[in-house]
């Protein structure tokens, strides 16, 4: 469900609204019922879903279930930033891990989340990726950005420039680049993919005028992983043509070096469509590329289109792991 006082559960009903969307799995809503179904009423989307006190997985139970996990604070209202709607948000999203780590579930779509929201009740609580990782005991999970043949994968996330900066090292850079050939490999299907991986500085240095860490380190270390992963690796290349050159599908997959590098592209090329994917996880993950927009919260004009492909994606990537 994401933050209540959000865009997540408009999205998320709205995303689930056609019945085409839930077709070739089971799932489940987890959230507050009450919240979802004002929600649902306000939108004009008819409410299809059973409401359960606890998820039921017997075969003759429903496809689509509402888990009525949580109770959102009376208090809380749509388009705010607050505390009450944070803590309701990291407890949906704990109740969806418990599903996890009981085996019950193969994938997991969670709605936008407020950082500032939850920081006031979790202090250091940086966003999903991190926490989800913190969860499942996974070091540092990969944040890849999927828009139909375009996808980035990031080597830091969500802190300052400054700091990733120092965050990019080639421990980091080897960590990324390896995960990502093994999605591309292994829940995307591409044979021997082909990854490019961004500069960090304009003009991919320009032969050291603009910075050094081409020529030092990122070119030695992909040639030195070119020697043991089935893909074909290129780069450090300047982001500001690389971007150009993958949407065009001359790459499988670009990795970026830090937030906006990634983002600002992926953004502009695919705002509607863009799926965030979180590698490493021991399950599949995936979220909308959007947060929770507290400008337009319950007014009903939130596009799901992205919250729509990543329950799609989620779904295409848990049935291809099934059937291995």
């Amino acid at each position: 469900m994401g933050d209540p006082a959000g865009i997540g559960p408009e999205v998320l009903l709205a995303a689930l609204a056609p019945a085409a969307v839930q077709r070739g799995a089971n799932g489940l809503i987890v959230g507050d019922a009450a919240w979802l179904r004002r929600t649902a009423r306000r939108l004009g989307i008819p409410w299809r879903w059973p409401v359960v006190a606890a998820p039921q997985t017997d075969p003759r139970a429903p496809a689509w279930q509402v888990w009525d996990a949580v109770r959102v604070a009376d208090s809380v209202r749509p388009g705010r930033l607050q505390a009450a709607a944070g803590r309701a948000a990291l407890a949906v999203l704990d109740q969806a891990l418990t599903l996890i780590r009981d085996g019950a579930v193969e994938a997991l779509v969670t709605a936008p989340v407020s950082k500032a929201a939850i920081s006031t009740i979790s202090p250091g609580w940086w966003g999903h990726t991190e926490y989800l990782g913190h969860a499942c005991g996974v070091a540092d999970p990969v944040m890849m950005f999927v828009a139909g043949p375009l996808k980035v994968s990031l080597v830091t996330t969500h802190e300052s420039l400054a700091q990733a900066l120092r965050t990019i090292t080639p421990a980091r850079v080897t960590q990324v680049v390896t995960r990502t050939v093994k999605a591309l490999t292994g829940d995307f299907g591409v044979r021997r993919p082909r990854v490019a991986v961004a500069a960090i500085n304009p003009h991919a240095g320009e032969r050291g005028l603009l910075g050094t860490d081409e020529q030092q380190w990122i070119a030695p270390l992909i040639r030195t992983l070119q020697r043991t992963l089935l893909a074909q690796l290129s780069g450090p290349w300047p982001a500001d043509t690389l971007f150009a050159q993958a949407a065009r599908g001359q790459y499988d997959a670009v990795v970026a070096m830090y937030h906006d590098q990634a983002l600002i592209p992926i953004k502009l090329l695919a705002w509607e469509s863009a799926v965030n994917v979180t590698l490493g996880l021991p399950f599949v993950r995936t979220s909308p590329s959007h947060g929770t927009a507290f400008d337009i919260a319950g007014r009903g004009r939130a596009d799901p289109s992205s919250m729509r492909h990543a329950i799609r994606l989620a779904i295409a990537l848990a049935s291809r792991r099934l059937s291995k």
